[in-house]
């Protein structure tokens, strides 16, 4: 009751001086929150600045460090699964491969003292027995084919090496519908045959060309004695692993 009744006085005040037009300068209206028995919360109540907490989230190195000798070992080693139906072919430098990898054990090898020129028809040792290169695609169910030729570069001309390629696609696609990869010839006065068949196999859908004559060049770009056997003809073991890393690296798809 002392409420309304403070209400309708001061109602009562504004109107009066509302109709008389004059609102004198220190006039102030009633705070009703001054009356006992009363309260206003908004008058009391602020707002709090919102804010959000972020969590620690420290990452620990341990937790994101990728063990580097386990992704190099991922990186170098071809799949044991589709060497059963992987063919190498090739001549001395090719054996070493075979010779002295372990990891290529269930791989097939034909090889021998092949030439660009006599191995679509030369006989050559396949997995202990005497093959041809059409017999040995077809035998091994080859689905990939590494060829790798180095033997008498200096008594032929380069564009006669690359182009007795041809023949040699021939023998293969006549068994098989497998992949191929020629590797780079490497060793003395190389680098202009390597030349020779890289624009020879440029324009063909299903051969690769594989550049493997840094991996084991020396400054001179021949290759460095520490990848040489005793005798000089082929790869030694650090050699071996020095191109099949490359190959690894670079898996045909």
């Amino acid at each position: 009751m002392k409420l309304k009744a403070t209400l309708a006085a001061t109602l009562s005040s504004a109107l009066l001086l509302s109709a008389c037009g004059t609102v004198a300068d220190d006039y102030k209206p009633f705070d009703i929150t001054t009356v006992s028995g009363t309260e206003d919360s908004s008058a009391e109540t602020t707002t709090a600045p919102k804010t959000t907490t972020v969590a620690n989230t420290t990452l620990s190195l341990e937790e994101t460090t990728v063990p580097t000798e386990t992704a190099k070992d991922n990186a170098t080693t071809l799949s044991s699964d589709d060497l059963a139906q992987t063919l190498f072919v090739g001549d001395a430098m090719c054996a070493a491969l075979r010779d002295h990898l372990p990891d290529l054990e269930n791989a097939n090898f034909l090889t021998g003292s092949a030439t660009a020129e006599n191995l679509p028809t030369k006989e050559l040792w396949y997995n202990g027995s005497s093959s041809t290169l059409r017999y040995a695609v077809s035998i091994s169910k080859a689905s990939s084919v590494y060829i790798w030729l180095n033997t008498d570069l200096d008594e032929t001309d380069p564009d006669d090496y690359a182009n007795d390629f041809d023949a040699i696609f021939s023998a293969i696609r006549g068994e098989s519908s497998a992949k191929i990869c020629v590797l780079s010839p490497i060793g003395e006065g190389a680098d202009v045959y390597a030349e020779a068949l890289a624009a020879a196999v440029k324009d063909e859908e299903d051969v690769t060309y594989l550049d493997v004559s840094a991996a084991v060049s020396g400054a001179d770009g021949e290759i460095a004695e520490k990848y040489l056997s005793d005798d000089g003809t082929s790869l030694n073991q650090e050699g071996a692993a020095a191109i099949y890393r490359v190959l690894a690296e670079h898996p045909l798809s």
